[in-house]
Formats: C-alpha cells, sequence, structure tokens
C-alpha cells in the first residue's frame, strides 16, 4: 500500500509542478536560468519524479519486498516500484487533462 499511495503523490506532485498553470511562473524562473537540463526537468514529469522521490525517500519506513541478502537491492526495487506506479498515474492525468478536440469549448 505503501508504494501506491507513494507512486500516486509522487505522479500528482510532478505532473503539478511541470504541466500547471500555478507553477508556470517557477517553470519560467528556471528557463531563464539557461539550462537544458533543468529546462527539461521542469517540464518532463517523469524526469521531475525521479528527484522528487529520492527527495522523499529517506522519509518513508518501506516495506521489505524480498529476502535477498544484496546490500541495497530492496531500496532499489522500491524506488523503481514507486516510479513504476507513478507513470501509470501520469498516463492517466495526461489522458484526463487533455485539451478536448473541440478547442476547448463545452457546446
Amino acid at each position: 500500500m505503501t508504494h501506491l499511495i507513494v507512486g500516486v503523490a509522487i505522479a500528482v506532485i510532478s505532473y503539478t509542478m511541470t504541466q500547471t498553470m500555478i507553477f508556470e511562473g517557477w517553470r519560467n524562473v528556471v528557463r531563464s536560468l539557461k539550462s537544458p537540463f533543468l529546462t527539461k526537468l521542469v517540464h518532463c514529469p517523469w524526469c521531475l519524479s525521479h528527484w522528487i522521490l529520492l527527495a522523499f525517500y529517506p522519509l518513508i519506513e518501506w516495506p521489505k519486498l524480498l529476502e535477498v541478502n544484496v546490500v541495497g537491492f530492496d531500496h532499489l526495487l522500491n524506488y523503481f516500484a514507486v516510479l513504476g506506479i507513478s507513470s501509470v498515474f501520469h498516463l492517466v492525468m495526461f489522458n484526463a487533462y487533455k485539451e478536448p478536440p473541440n478547442n476547448g469549448k463545452l457546446f
């Protein structure tokens, strides 16, 4: 359940920061820095989700998924499992919020 909750949260945060008007000012500031890496980062929800998860990862108590005696393997598995869940929700949000075929007019 932890993976699902964190995956959805990461997807919503990264989508909101990279796609919505509320963060447009922030994206413009980052774009003005003329850094190709940062410009790509603030326009790509998938890219930004990696960094957001990396920031929050140490704060979350993760369940042990497999009994493997390889140092760090379980953390790597948790990390990419959450990113996989997050990518599914990115797809859902992109489809839910894409512009309607009639140029945004309801009628």
